[in-house]
């Protein structure tokens, strides 16, 4: 019922796929409309994933040098803080039509 993708600036990355032989592949958004077919889906996947990883760190990165000049600031400490202490988490319910499946789930 639930898939989940997380990786960490070292480039740690931990996955529900990890035991299964073959990876997942999740659409989780679509348009629907009267007549038509499903159009417009986002696919989560590990590659998918592991770049959107790789960018979010990256940019992490970037804005710490905007502050590189100010080492003691509390806007550089919470920026470098993100970047290497957090984990970029996926989590995907994949029991959509529970209300409150996700949220039950994570607050269990």
């Amino acid at each position: 019922m639930v898939s989940f993708y997380a990786s960490n600036a070292d480039g740690e990355f931990i996955s529900s796929d990890t035991a299964s032989s073959s990876p997942s592949t999740n659409a989780v958004t679509w348009g629907a409309f009267p007549g038509k077919e499903i159009i417009t889906p986002t696919i989560i996947e590990e590659v998918s994933f592991r770049a959107w990883a790789e960018e979010a760190f990256g940019i992490w990165a970037e804005w710490g040098h905007v502050y590189s000049g100010e080492r003691g600031s509390k806007s550089r400490q919470m920026i470098e803080g993100v970047r290497n202490d957090v984990w970029l988490i996926n989590v995907i319910h994949h029991g959509y039509l529970e209300k409150q499946g996700l949220w039950d789930l994570l607050l269990s």
